[in-house]
């Protein structure tokens, strides 16, 4: 290990979705081949994981691609995963300034050459929140610091450019041997040694050129001139800017002697990202015809996904999605099948499921399409939904027997769902009629099911905007279902696109032309998708009917889908 006292520190400004990490991990490989690696490199990571917050998988690539540290600030808390990992993450730090109960550390100590580099960051208050001072927090533990390590480097994550400044002064007549400013994603031309300290008032972002500060340039425009609340969509492409310092530094002083600015642009196209735009380029030409809401037996349909899988290519359907009420099972069974009966080439299936949401005493159904099954917070959300409709079952059965003196074992129920499938009114009802509680399942829904019933409980879930960002943060693309069922349904969409809303079902059995035109025209000046299908359980109990493919839906939406998927996760 060297002993030159004297290092370069590298530090990136914000680090902005898919592109800018990226970017880094490319610039970072670069100087590795060339061995011009510096001793000590930072990156602010508040905004690299979709745009906001941080992911513990993000977190590992940018440790391995030798960040050695990784700063913050308000949106660190964005993602939910943050909270599992932010304790074992002994890179990280978050603003110091919240309040000392909240975790994570604010104030690390790195061994750089045998020597110790403190890394704070805080929070400017000016146009942001109000916490505790930065200037006296500072202040106040200097001496703590120094005497441990005369390197001090503050990342200051503040919006006002004279706070920063004012800070940076302040610093500086402390003895801290670095403030680098960031937040607002612009570099600025203002670097400079202050007595002995590097400072510049914000050292940029990196992220996508074609952007606003690292979000896609419609729906930026759009927030702006409706003042609607449309979601910060990060931008994407394959030229990225680096916004970075780099810092020369005494080890045994803590004294900063030079510090330049670096903003260049990077193409970061590569072989795997390629080949992927590809593989979906090459789906677009099909001329599809789908159905993208389907119920197997795993939720309350009566086919099994084989079953719907025939039915599908019977029908002339080229895509369909699978989308049971609170479980995913059936999507692998229906791929399992196709590929043992050789039919790949007649049928894609798109991931797909339907959240049961509770919202202002209403239900709300939340569609999602191709989400990551295995992310631990949409794990987590299938379990206590599960759990809920188990609970909500033993409950309605305590009240039947008690209120109404049928008894019926909860057995009775889960023999009618497919192992490990979501129980719902459909199974109580048939299990009413079973043991000659009613007549037949629609008077069991007239009597016992319906919302008004004495002996119906109403389900405990979980919000239309968990369900939204659950799905949204997976990696899937959110769309609401049904909106004629939702009273308001224009107000809440917009609420809902400020967690991540990609789209709503215009097309839908219940729906009049009226309604396909009324909600389609919603989605067009909202900038979401549209989608649709027949929401399909089992054939009409008066005629027989099978609806599945039977309900127009555009070929078109398939498209619509396909390139949503794309542009969200090159922008992840």
């Amino acid at each position: 290990m060297s002993e030159n006292k004297d290092i370069k520190i590298l530090f990136f400004g914000d680090i902005v979705g898919r592109v800018g990490r990226n970017a880094v991990i490319q610039y970072l490989s670069d100087l590795s081949k060339k061995n011009e690696m510096p001793e000590f490199v930072i990156a602010n990571v508040e905004n690299a994981s979709h745009g906001f917050g941080l992911t513990s998988k993000n977190y590992g690539e940018l440790a391995d691609a030798g960040v050695n540290c990784m700063t913050s600030g308000n949106h660190i808390w964005d993602k939910k995963d943050i909270f599992t990992i932010i304790e074992s993450s002994d890179k990280l730090v978050r603003p110091l300034n919240y309040e000392k109960s909240v975790q994570g550390e604010g104030l690390r100590y790195f061994e750089v050459n045998g020597r110790k580099i403190a890394v704070l960051n805080f929070l400017g208050r000016v146009f942001m929140q109000p916490l505790e001072s930065p200037f006296e927090i500072i202040r106040d533990r200097i001496e703590e610091i120094k005497a441990v390590t005369p390197n001090i480097i503050i990342d200051f994550h503040a919006e006002a450019t004279a706070e920063k400044i004012c800070f940076g002064r302040f610093c500086s007549e402390l003895g801290v041997s670095a403030v680098l400013g960031t937040h607002t994603h612009v570099q600025t031309a203002d670097n400079q040694i202050l007595g002995n300290m590097a400072y510049i008032t914000d050292a940029g972002f990196c992220g996508s050129v074609d952007s606003v500060i690292g979000m896609d340039y419609e729906t930026s425009i759009k927030r702006l001139i409706t003042h609607l609340p449309y979601r910060y969509d990060v931008a994407t492409g394959s030229v990225a800017q680096i916004n970075a310092v780099e810092i020369s530094m005494d080890l045994d002083t803590g004294i900063a002697t030079d510090i330049k600015r670096i903003n260049f642009n990077v193409d970061i196209s590569n072989k795997k990202e390629i080949e992927s735009e590809k593989s979906i380029e090459w789906l677009e030409v099909w001329i599809m015809k789908g159905d993208y809401h389907i119920h197997t037996c795993y939720s309350d349909g009566i086919y099994t996904p084989e079953q719907i899988v025939d039915l599908a290519i019977d029908n002339g359907l080229n895509v369909i999605s699978l989308t049971d009420h609170d479980n995913v099972l059936s999507y692998q069974i229906a791929q399992d099948y196709l590929e043992k009966e050789n039919k790949k080439d007649k049928l894609e299936i798109i991931r797909g499921i339907e959240v049961n949401t509770i919202y202002e005493n209403n239900e709300v159904h939340v569609l999602g399409y191709f989400m990551d099954v295995n992310n631990s917070d949409f794990q987590e959300m299938i379990k206590t939904q599960q759990q809920a409709r188990i609970n909500q079952t033993h409950e309605i059965l305590e009240l039947l027997k008690k209120k109404e003196g049928i008894n019926i074992p909860f057995e009775n129920i889960t023999k009618l769902v497919a192992e490990g499938g979501s129980i719902g009114r459909p199974h109580i009802a048939k299990a009413i009629t079973s043991v000659g509680g009613t007549q037949n399942v629609v008077e069991a829904y007239s009597k016992y099911i319906n919302d008004n019933s004495p002996v119906y409980v109403k389900r405990k879930t979980v919000s239309p905007q968990d369900a939204v960002e659950i799905i949204y943060d997976a990696g899937g693309i959110p769309v609401i279902a049904h909106p004629h069922d939702i009273d308001n349904s224009a107000d809440l969409i917009k609420e809902l696109m400020n967690y991540g809303l990609r789209g709503i079902e215009a097309y839908h059995r219940k729906h009049s032309p009226a309604m396909v035109e009324y909600f389609s025209s919603m989605a067009e000046e909202l900038g979401l998708i549209v989608t649709g299908g027949s929401d399909f359980h089992a054939p009409n109990p008066n005629n027989g009917q099978i609806l599945l493919g039977k309900h127009f839906v555009p070929e078109w939406v398939y498209d619509s889908l396909i390139k949503e998927k794309k542009r969200l996760d090159m922008a992840r």
